[in-house]
């Protein structure tokens, strides 16, 4: 959409050798989205960095997907013991 921001990541986290580093803190961001295809690798390891970061997250589950749904699952549950938010679309 117009005015959304595309990064590309060569890596896991989105944090990692891209503008991600700093271009939330330059639009005085507080709060992040995560969401992603492989909840257990990139969208876990983007929501750690995040979170090392200071940001407060959300994960919206039904935008989240890996090979398995346990695998998912157990990516969930870890990063929602990092006090991420993970939320589930409402009915």
């Amino acid at each position: 959409m117009e005015g959304d921001l595309t990064i590309l990541k060569p890596l896991h986290s989105a944090f990692h050798s891209t503008p991600l580093a700093h271009l939330p803190r330059q639009l005085k961001a507080r709060e992040l989205i995560v969401a992603g295809l492989a909840t257990d690798m990139c969208v876990h390891l983007t929501a750690m960095d995040a979170y090392m970061r200071g940001y407060r997250l959300w994960v919206p589950r039904d935008c989240t997907a890996a090979e398995s749904d346990a695998a998912r699952d157990a990516a969930l549950r870890q990063m929602a013991y990092f006090k991420c938010s993970v939320v589930r679309k409402s009915a």
